[in-house]
């Protein structure tokens, strides 16, 4: 058993490097996106009225469709496929595929409809009728993005299913590349509005684009609803809880964007331009590991075998620990540096990057719970126990309210990117310390062990790259071209102590993938020599 784990393990991170490199490649046409619209539109009060206009379909998105998707139908239909019972497996993918667009498309004519009212809750927006104005237009806008993204997301944990990840984790550039497109050609028009037809549009590109990698799937698509189908009926079980956990976290962005408006103009542009930059690492890197393992996982725990499902997590926990503890010190040391060369030109003044370098580094306290919360989620529903991180996420709320209530009255905008990482480090204890005696034990000791490790090897690392950059900075000035060299100068030194460091102190999540490259290597050239003969 613990044999086939390990070669389970090997394939796993194989696939968890693909969606890596697919997710980063994304991330950063992500950031040149923002890249662009804080050249065209700055921290300013119009960015404002974008990010709460989007904030309202990207959260019903989130809540209704996403969580479903990736936590509840992927689990239920995959069983179909595993004993290749094709004909459920379709309607059950039918069911949700025609639920998602009768559904959705009802919530658009309604939200279209009372756009004006929703947006008048929001306090600040309605002493300056041209932000509020702005806000209900850009709204009503990027309503039908709530069908887009739905289906884009349905074709996705589709793809997922049949273990086809890169796909779904690259179609972000279709819709990063249709924006940027927008911006640029239309904004000298229509302003900030060909921001809000730009995200319209690329999200129905994104959904096109993965259409055609769905053929040969033996699926096709039939105007059927079946709502007394088993398998519909397990994932509306397991959907409902799901939901109002992920609910809890939308809860508490929003409770954060409510008390952002309280400040100064541009204190939601500023979270979220940071915010955008910490999403990075923990959805290409946190992320991919634990979408690739949620399936791994599930069967463990549908078997009973707690031991693999240990070994599972445990493996999952100290990767994501070897990568995200070098990501966290680097946004924390290097966040000027960041935040200046991806947004500061346009209307992003050098203030602007004071601002959201500050709040850069109070969200990249918390990034590694939030990283391995993702794991200890996707654990306790392969359990079928979506109860447990829902209580979790409930005391969250309250959490959440407390420390941004404390918090902002001494740190502004900052204080409410810090109350994100107290949030996040004490749902991670609870939720780790609840795992462990649930499974007796989560392999604690050879965490404890690698995190030791890899934490001595990150402050060396950090130290290597901060001075790296700083001294190349000094000497090669401010240009973009220099500050390429300079930040890309300091990085590079710190990879390479980070990787001298893990072979001296015997890390051993660096020993997996570097077994793994060292594999596939030898098996290419044995491929290459057979036809050769």
């Amino acid at each position: 058993m613990v044999e086939i784990v390990r070669r389970r393990a090997s394939t796993l991170l194989t696939m968890a490097g693909l969606v890596m490199a697919f997710s980063f490649f994304s991330k950063i046409f992500g950031l040149v996106r923002e890249q662009v619209l804080a050249a065209y539109f700055g921290a300013t009060s119009a960015m404002d009225a974008y990010n709460i206009a989007f904030y309202l379909p990207n959260l019903i998105r989130m809540l209704l469709a996403e969580t479903t998707l990736s936590s509840a139908f992927i689990p239920v239909f995959s069983s179909y496929l595993a004993r290749k019972d094709r004909e459920n497996a379709s309607v059950v993918a039918n069911t949700v595929t025609n639920l998602v667009i009768v559904f959705f498309t009802g919530i658009t004519v309604l939200l279209y409809i009372f756009a004006p009212n929703i947006v008048s809750i929001l306090p600040g927006l309605g002493e300056s009728p041209y932000l509020f104005n702005l806000t209900v237009s850009m709204t009503r806008i990027m309503l039908p993005t709530l069908l887009f993204m739905s289906l884009t997301g349905l074709a996705g944990g589709l793809l997922n299913s049949y273990e086809s990840f890169g796909v779904p984790a690259l179609s972000p550039v279709v819709f990063n590349l249709v924006i940027i497109s927008s911006v640029v050609g239309l904004s000298g028009r229509w302003g900030i509005l060909s921001l809000g037809f730009g995200v319209l549009l690329g999200t129905l590109g994104q959904f096109v684009f993965q259409l055609p990698f769905l053929r040969g799937k033996e699926l096709s698509y039939h105007p059927v609803i079946r709502l007394d189908h088993p398998g519909t009926r397990q994932i509306f079980a397991m959907a409902a809880p799901l939901i109002l956990a992920l609910g809890c976290v939308q809860i508490n962005i929003s409770v954060d964007k409510i008390f952002a408006l309280t400040l100064p103009g541009g204190s939601v542009a500023i979270l979220n331009f940071a915010s955008l930059i910490w999403y990075v690492p923990l959805g290409a890197f946190a992320g991919a590991i634990a979408t690739v393992l949620f399936p791994s996982i599930s069967r463990a725990a549908s078997l009973g075998d707690v031991q693999s499902l240990r070994r599972f997590f445990s493996l999952g926990a100290r990767e994501i620990i070897y990568l995200m503890l070098p990501a966290t010190a680097g946004l924390m040391a290097l966040s000027v540096p960041i935040v200046r060369l991806i947004y500061e030109r346009g209307q992003f003044d050098a203030q602007a990057t004071v601002n959201v370098a500050l709040a850069l580094l109070c969200f990249a306290v918390g990034l590694l719970p939030y990283s391995l919360l993702g794991l200890l989620n996707k654990t306790f529903y392969s359990m079928k126990d979506a109860r447990t991180p829902l209580k979790v996420a409930l005391l969250s709320i309250f959490l959440n309210f407390l420390f941004d209530w404390i918090l902002i009255r001494y740190l502004s905008f900052a204080g409410l990117a810090l109350a994100t990482s107290f949030v996040g480090f004490i749902n991670f204890i609870l939720l780790l310390a609840i795992l462990r005696r649930r499974v007796g034990g989560v392999d604690g000791r050879r965490i404890a062990n690698s995190f030791l490790r890899i934490l001595l090897a990150t402050v060396i690392m950090i130290t290597a790259a901060y001075f790296s950059w700083d001294y190349l900075d000094a000497v090669l000035g401010r240009s973009t071209g220099a500050q390429i060299l300079s930040l890309g100068g300091g990085i590079f030194a710190g990879l390479t102590i980070y990787t001298i460091m893990s072979i001296l102190l015997k890390i051993e999540e660096f020993q997996h993938i570097f077994t793994e490259i060292r594999l596939r290597m030898i098996r290419g050239k044995d491929e290459t020599k057979k036809v050769a003969d």
